[in-house]
């Protein structure tokens, strides 16, 4: 291989990389994302539970 080849595929590996990281952080982000939706949406059940003393979730699958 001579220098400019590996140059070149030295180059197209940073690339590749580059773009795996990004990838990495937007993955990322949109779990962040995901968690905090679940979270919130845990909450609007959690309250309505406690207020009347009744598992909603549960009360959903048996309906099922």
């Amino acid at each position: 291989m001579t220098g400019v080849n590996k140059r070149s595929a030295i180059t197209a590996k940073l690339r590749e990389m580059a773009k795996l990281l990004e990838e990495e952080k937007q993955l990322e982000q949109a779990l962040l994302k995901a968690t905090v939706r679940v979270h919130c949406l845990e909450t609007l059940i959690e309250e309505p539970e406690a207020r009347y003393g009744t598992d909603f979730k549960k009360a959903y699958i048996q309906r099922s």
